[in-house]
């Protein structure tokens, strides 16, 4: 179970990170600069490598690829994270993250376990919101909303009358300019286009899942952001205590939210766009 400090402050630079987010991008940034010295040593080694030193060229090559795809692997946390910090406005942190009870000292496979039940979790609510995000809207809302498009219509199609009754004169105009012909016909037959209009919305209508209005959708994907964030920051420290403890095999995932890699929480209101994409 995860824990975390209340809402303290709002977060707008990278130097105004908690400590531990900024130790992150630092060891982030260390890996990569690390990685990349030790590509550039071998392609070094394996250029210098005499034709009749094949087994040793073989294995530099080796250790060139397997050191390629660590590379890459820590080059995408940390442009997932660069692209989170450019995209990202006030952030209201919580830190620390922590475990209410820490693993025991010997790795078992209920650790591993959790970590695997805590991603099929994280799977099925980013299912959720997207058949959320596709619900159809209520039928009665498309057509309050028809209504409104058509009553301004009509009034931007409805003629100026101008009597004069002094000198008898009777005018009707539109003033400078005459108006799209589908709002004058709103303003002759208003009905007859809501109508016309409502029934092509029904043939546009899906009708697979239960309608929602947008603040509906918005109260219940935001439900459902609250619960990835704590389940991807207990993932996050659950797997940081692993690899601390030598266990092999584990790392974070390369599309894990860069807030929950950092320990920091995104503020209420903001929606997370893995969430819905």
């Amino acid at each position: 179970m995860l824990t975390t400090a209340p809402t303290s402050k709002v977060v707008t630079r990278e130097s105004a990170l908690p400590k531990c987010a900024q130790k992150r991008i630092a060891q982030l940034r260390a890996l990569v600069d690390d990685f990349e010295a030790v590509r550039t040593n071998l392609q070094k080694r394996a250029n210098s490598t005499m034709p009749d030193e094949l087994l040793e060229r073989e294995e530099v090559n080796k250790r060139i690829i397997a050191n390629n795809a660590n590379l890459s692997y820590a080059k995408g946390l940390l442009n997932s994270v660069d692209q989170w910090l450019k995209a990202s406005g006030a952030l209201h942190h919580v830190v620390p993250t922590q475990l209410k009870e820490a693993p025991p000292v010997m790795v078992g496979t209920e650790d591993i376990g959790r970590i695997e039940n805590i991603r099929k979790e994280i799977k099925r609510i980013k299912t959720d919101s997207l058949d959320i995000a596709r619900a159809p809207l209520p039928f009665k809302m498309i057509e309050a909303e028809l209504k409104i498009i058509v009553n301004k219509w009509a009034s931007e199609g409805e003629p100026r009358v101008e009597v004069d009754q002094a000198k008898g004169h009777v005018n009707a105009r539109w003033g400078a300019a005459v108006p799209a012909s589908y709002k004058i016909m709103a303003w002759l037959h208003p009905d007859v286009m809501l109508e016309k209009l409502v029934s092509q919305a029904r043939t546009q209508a899906d009708a697979r899942g239960t309608p929602m209005s947008p603040d509906q959708k918005a109260e219940a994907l935001e439900a459902l952001n609250e619960r990835l964030q704590r389940f991807e920051l207990e993932e996050v420290a659950l797997i940081d205590l692993l690899i601390e403890r030598g266990e092999p095999g584990i790392q974070h995932r390369l599309d894990v939210s860069p807030a929950a890699l950092l320990g920091v929480r995104e503020p209420k209101g903001i929606m997370r766009s893995a969430l819905v994409a």
